[in-house]
């Protein structure tokens, strides 16, 4: 992977398709924020990965302490399933 240059990071980009096709079409010109969107989507996942592996270990935490809430978090997670699996296809339709 091609790194960017000090004076490159926060360049314009290229506007309209012509100078798109020309941008591309030099190897050495690179779009150095998707390479920092990218890097800052896996740092969004990750964080969001650890806030839910804590909710849900605390969830669990409380099940084993409190069986009775078992059926009412049961409920619930699958509620929580439907809505996440629907918002994902509602997210990657476009």
């Amino acid at each position: 992977m091609p790194t960017c240059p000090a004076g490159d990071v926060r360049g314009p980009r290229p506007a309209g398709a012509a100078e798109r096709a020309a941008a591309a079409a030099r190897p050495d010109v690179t779009d150095c924020r998707d390479d920092e969107q990218q890097g800052v989507r896996l740092y969004l996942l990750l964080l969001a990965l650890a806030v839910i592996l804590l909710v849900v270990a605390g969830l669990v935490y409380l099940t084993y302490q409190h069986p009775a809430l078992a059926d009412p978090l049961g409920v619930g997670f699958a509620a929580a399933a439907v809505l996440v699996t629907g918002l994902g296809f509602a997210l990657t339709r476009q």
